[in-house]
């Protein structure tokens, strides 16, 4: 199996995509099991973050070409 895989330059999108994610794995300690604090509703609960998902769309490769 060969391919070529990677970016000469990291692409903008996928930079500030990990700082996002890293931003949002730091914070996670102040929310145990989930929960970020309370409010008149009930627990706020810590979601994914979307703008992670969509900063990454592109580059997520759905189809893979087999050649034999």
């Amino acid at each position: 199996m060969t391919g070529v895989f990677g970016w000469p330059k990291v692409p903008r999108n996928v930079r500030e995509a990990a700082r996002l994610l890293a931003a949002d794995h730091f914070k996670r300690k102040d929310a145990p099991f989930g929960v970020a604090g309370f409010s008149e509703y009930g627990p706020v609960r810590i979601s994914q973050n979307s703008m992670v998902g969509n900063l990454l769309h592109r580059y997520v490769k759905t189809q893979v070409k087999v050649g034999i």
